[in-house]
C-alpha cells in the first residue's frame, strides 16, 4: 500500500493495516510538505515506509506522530523527514528501525521496539531530545548526533542487546545523561569526539544515572569534558574507560569485572589536564587514573574507596589525596612531574605543585600512607620508607 502526496499527508482517528507480506509507504515529494498521524493506528506485516520532503532526497518535510502506533511487522520501520516528533506513541518492528531527521527529533513518552532475537534501532539527527520514553531492541542501538544542542536523554531506559553507540559528529554539541538507565549485553560506546575534523568537541554528562555494559567494554569519551555524578552508576563486566580533556568523578560507583564485583575488572579514567575524583567508589582489580604529562595537569582525590583494589596508578604533574584508605596488599604507583612527596604530609598542608600530596587521612591498610610510601630517588624524605619494597611507590615520568 503506497499513498503520495505532493501537499503533504495527514492521517487522524483513524485504522490502517495490511496483509502479512504488505508493507505500507507514504512519500511527500515537495520540499516542506510533511507527515501528520494523530491518534491512529498504521499496522502492516512486511514493514513501514514514511519519507517526507522527498525533493531530492533532502526530507526537509515535518513527521509528526502523536498518540498513535506504528507496527511494521516482521519488516523493517524508516522514518526519513526534516524534523520528526514523535509523542505518546508506540513504533514496533522486527527487522529494524531508522528514525532520520536531517534537522530536530524529539521523542517523548513513546515506546520503541524493535527485533525478537536481531533487528536494530539506529537514530540521526541534528539535535535530539529523548525524555520519559523506551527505547529496546535485540540487536544495536546507534545514535548519530551532528547539531550544536546535541542529545538529551532524561527519563528514560534504552537497552541494546548488541551494543549502544552514541556518536556526537562534527560540530556537534554535548551529550547528556540524565536520570536514565542504558543497558547492554555487549558494549556501550558513548563518544562526543569521533571526527578528526576542526569542530566542536563536545562534553559528556551523566546525572543520577545508570549505565551498563554486560559484558566486554565500556568506553565514554568526551571531547571536551567528561562528568559524572548524582549517584550515578556504571558497571562494566570486563573492562570500564572515561576519557576526556577533563574528567569528573562525583558521589558515583564505577564497578568492572564479573557481575560488577571486581574480579579482574579495569577501570581508566584518563584526562588531558583534570582528572577529579570525589566521594565515590571504584570497584575494580585495576584502578588507573591520569592526566596527561602537561604543564598544569592536576589529579585530584577526596573520599575515594577503593577496597577491592589490587594494584592502583595514579598519574599527573601534580596529585593531590584526601581521605583514601589503599588497601592491604595492593600495590599502588604514583607519577608526578618531580616524583616527590609533598613534605608534612596528612597535616592538610596546601598542595605544592609538581609533587605527590598526601593532604589529609591518605592510608594503607588504615595506617598513615607515608610509612608505606618509598620515594624513588629520594628515600625517606617527607617521612616515607626507606625501604624500596614499600607497597606505594613515588617516581617521576619517563620523558
Amino acid at each position: 500500500m503506497t499513498s503520495y502526496g505532493d501537499g503533504g499527508v495527514a492521517i487522524a482517528n483513524s485504522s490502517i493495516s495490511a496483509g502479512v507480506e504488505s508493507d505500507v509507504e507514504i512519500y511527500t515529494y515537495n520540499s516542506g510538505a510533511g507527515i501528520s498521524i494523530a491518534n491512529s493506528s498504521i499496522s502492516a506485516g512486511d514493514g513501514l515506509n514514511f519519507e517526507a520532503g522527498t525533493d531530492s532526497y533532502n526530507y526537509d518535510g515535518t513527521i509528526s506522530l502523536n498518540s498513535s502506533s506504528l507496527d511494521a511487522g516482521g519488516g523493517y520501520l524508516g522514518l526519513y523527514g526534516g524534523s520528526i516528533l514523535i509523542g505518546n506513541s508506540s513504533l514496533s518492528a522486527n527487522e529494524g528501525m531508522d528514525i532520520d531527521a536531517s534537522q530536530d527529533l524529539k521523542i517523548q513518552s513513546s515506546n520503541l521496539y524493535s527485533g525478537s532475537g536481531y533487528g536494530y534501532i539506529d537514530i540521526y539527527g541534528t539535535n535530539i531530545a529523548i525524555s520519559d520514553t523506551e527505547l529496546n531492541t535485540a540487536g544495536d542501538l546507534y545514535f548519530s548526533i551532528s547539531g550544536s544542542d546535541g542529545l538529551g536523554i532524561s527519563n528514560s531506559s534504552l537497552e541494546g542487546d548488541d551494543y549502544i553507540d552514541i556518536e556526537m559528529g562534527q560540530n556537534g554539541g554535548p551529550i547528556t545523561i540524565q536520570s536514565s538507565d542504558l543497558f547492554s549485553d555487549g558494549d556501550v560506546d558513548i563518544s562526543t569526539n569521533v571526527s578528526t575534523d576542526v569542530g566542536y568537541l563536545g562534553d559528556l554528562v551523566v546525572q543520577s544515572s545508570n549505565i551498563t555494559s554486560d559484558s566486554l567494554t565500556m568506553e565514554l569519551d568526551g571531547g571536551d569534558s567528561v562528568a559524572i555524578a548524582g549517584n550515578s552508576t556504571l558497571t562494566a563486566q570486563s573492562n570500564m574507560t572515561l576519557t576526556g580533556d577533563a574528567v569528573t568523578v562525583q558521589d558515583s560507583v564505577l564497578q568492572s569485572g564479573y557481575g560488577g564485583n571486581g574480579t579482574c575488572g579495569y577501570v581508566e579514567i584518563a584526562g588531558g589536564h583534570v582528572v577529579t575524583v570525589i566521594n565515590s567508589k571504584i570497584v575494580a582489580q585495576t584502578v588507573e587514573m591520569h592526566a596527561a604529562d602537561v604543564d598544569g595537569s592536576t589529579l585530584t582525590v577526596n573520599k575515594l574507596n577503593v577496597d577491592t583494589a589490587t594494584s592502583i596508578s595514579m598519574a599527573a604533574r601534580t596529585i593531590s589525596l584526601s581521605n583514601v584508605n589503599f588497601p592491604t596488599g595492593s600495590s599502588v604507583n604514583l607519577v608526578s612531574s618531580n616524583g616527590l612527596l609533598a613534605p608534612n604530609p596528612n597535616t592538610n598542608a596546601v598542595p605544592l605543585v609538581n609533587y605527590v600530596n598526601y593532604v589529609t587521612n591518605v592510608q594503607y591498610n588504615s595506617q598513615p600512607a607515608q610509612n608505606f610510601t618509598y620515594v624513588n630517588g629520594s628515600p625517606g624524605s617527607s617521612g616515607s620508607s626507606s625501604s624500596p619494597t614499600s607497597p606505594i611507590q613515588i617516581s617521576s615520568p619517563v620523558r
